[in-house]
């Protein structure tokens, strides 16, 4: 996935991803053209894809995934009410969401070049307490993971099915947060795996046979310790190496019934891995 550094830093927090839309937006000359057409360019989808509608749906969260950003900081050294003055302008235009067959130019009288410089100075101010984007070639290698997983799922033998389907939804799930990682970063990818850690403290019965299909569980937590770096997002490998491994050891430890070492050769080989594409 190649993504311009600039891009890159804008996808790091809502109020650059509500910039990059908007920008788009504001940017297109299609003055007559229904804000479908130009909205579905931006997402990557055709006009008619469903998928047009559910990363429009997630469009409309960003506003207050902003608001709840800025009112975390503690004593900015910017107003806060400056920080989002310019939000209930970004709303305006994003009120359409509902009515995608009116032309552009409509759209573009709530906002203005203004309003996305505002939102990109946000963007700015916010990325000091934000990790760090991945470097490149991780999101490919946890794409990667996933696909193997569900390789290793479907040709199982003898596999529980309520586990070979939360499984394959969980890839499913995950594929499509990947897809998205131009669009809205990374916040997507790590909700799939902490979803999927949650089901399994909420549910060990369930899973206790996991570890008893060496190859599926192998690649699981290859998934999980992957996906567990590229959310911490921290400076060092090391750092983040020791950090996957304190969060998932007590999770894969109660699933599997088995206490996991920190030497684990499947864990430790695929951090290493993970940690080589960082650092390059």
């Amino acid at each position: 996935m190649d993504i311009s550094p600039e891009r890159v830093e804008h996808l790091r927090n809502p109020a650059g991803q509500l910039f990059l839309f908007l920008e788009h937006t504001r940017a297109s000359q299609l003055h007559n053209q229904p804000i479908r057409r130009i909205w579905a360019e931006y997402l990557g989808v055709e006009v008619g894809d469903r998928r047009l509608f559910i990363r429009l749906s997630r469009v409309l969260e960003l506003p207050d995934a902003v608001r709840k950003d800025v009112e975390a900081l503690r004593n900015p050294s910017v107003p806060k009410e400056m920080l989002l003055k310019t939000l209930p302008e970004a709303e305006g235009a994003l009120q359409y969401v509902g009515s995608l067959d009116v032309q552009l130019m409509q759209v573009q009288t709530h906002f203005d070049r203004g309003t996305t410089s505002s939102l990109e100075f946000t963007s700015h101010f916010l990325n000091a307490h934000e990790p760090a984007f991945p470097a490149q070639g991780v999101i490919e290698k946890i794409r990667a993971l996933a696909e193997e997983l569900r390789e290793e799922v479907m040709s199982a033998e003898h596999i529980d099915p309520s586990l070979a389907h939360l499984l394959l939804d969980h890839v499913y799930r995950l594929l499509h947060a990947l897809d998205e990682v131009a669009l809205f970063g990374t916040t997507a990818v790590a909700d799939e795996t902490n979803r999927l850690a949650g089901w399994m403290v909420r549910n060990p019965q369930e899973v206790l046979a996991a570890p008893q299909i060496p190859r599926v569980w192998a690649v699981v937590k290859k998934v999980m310790v992957a996906s567990a770096i590229l959310s911490a997002g921290l400076s060092g490998p090391v750092h983040l190496a020791l950090d996957a491994q304190t969060l998932l050891g007590p999770v894969l430890e109660l699933v599997s019934g088995v206490e996991e070492a920190d030497t684990s050769p499947v864990i430790m080989y695929e951090v290493d891995e993970v940690e080589a594409e960082v650092v390059e």
